[in-house]
Formats: C-alpha cells, sequence, structure tokens
C-alpha cells in the first residue's frame, strides 16, 4: 500500500477514545484499521482512561509479536512509529508515510498527516516497527 492510499483510508476519521472504525478512532483504532486494511491481525490494546498514570508501555509491550523493531534510518511507507508524549509511558502511534509524513489522530482533529521532524513529534519519537505478515 502506498502513503496516497493510507492517506485515502484513514484521512477524514474523527477522534473518540477507544474508537475503532470510521465512525470514531484513536491512534490505535487507526492503526488496527490500517493493518486490517493490509492484512494483518493485531492484538487490540484494552486501557482504562488513566492508563498512562500508572506508567508502563502498554502500547508496545506486545509489539514485538507483531512486528519487527526497526532503526528510525529504516522507515518505509507503513512502519510504525510510537512515541512518548508522556514521561511516564510510551502512549501514542502513528503510521509513516515517507517523505518525512506520518498519520495519526490527535483529540481535536482526528486523523491528521503531520512531520515527523516537527516538534513535538521529532523528539517524541520512542520506537519504530514493521509491521510482521500474519501467519
Amino acid at each position: 500500500m502506498n502513503s496516497r492510499d493510507i492517506v485515502n483510508l484513514l484521512m477524514g476519521i474523527p477522534f473518540l477514545s477507544g474508537g475503532r472504525d470510521r465512525k470514531g478512532a484513536d491512534c490505535f483504532g487507526l492503526l488496527l484499521m490500517f493493518a486490517q486494511k493490509i492484512g494483518i491481525e493485531l492484538p487490540d490494546v484494552e486501557y482504562s482512561e488513566n492508563w498512562v498514570e500508572r506508567g508502563g508501555n502498554l502500547l508496545i509491550e506486545n509489539a514485538h509479536e507483531y512486528a519487527d523493531e526497526i532503526e528510525r534510518d529504516e522507515l518505509s511507507v507503513g512502519d510504525v512509529i510510537f512515541f512518548q508524549n508522556d514521561p511516564r509511558a510510551v502512549n501514542h502511534v502513528g503510521i509513516f508515510l515517507g517523505e518525512d509524513r506520518f498519520i495519526h489522530t490527535i483529540d481535536v482533529h482526528g486523523s491528521v498527516v503531520q512531520r515527523l521532524s516537527s516538534q513535538p513529534y521529532c523528539r517524541r519519537a520512542h520506537s519504530f516497527y514493521r509491521l510482521k505478515p500474519s501467519r
């Protein structure tokens, strides 16, 4: 899937905490929709409203089951970027589109495309993963 296809699939989705479809999605919901479209089954993440306050890395603790960690300079279209927007936990995810761009959800705007090199994302990028084909 190329970056234009990803954008066409995921743009215009409003933000909804815990949302998992085009009616509304959070960042992990966006990733789940993308993965499903390319034929990869990902386990969903169940979390409470205060999961970040408890700390830990709920979003990535099982990432090795469905993705391989890669280096930033290995990013290609469709790779996954995890962000640490809070010092207590990795709490955000986006999908790399190439050319320094990624798509993710923001609570006020829904799904948006932004530059990975822009603040605050460039300094909050935590880790990078490539999805494994489903078995």
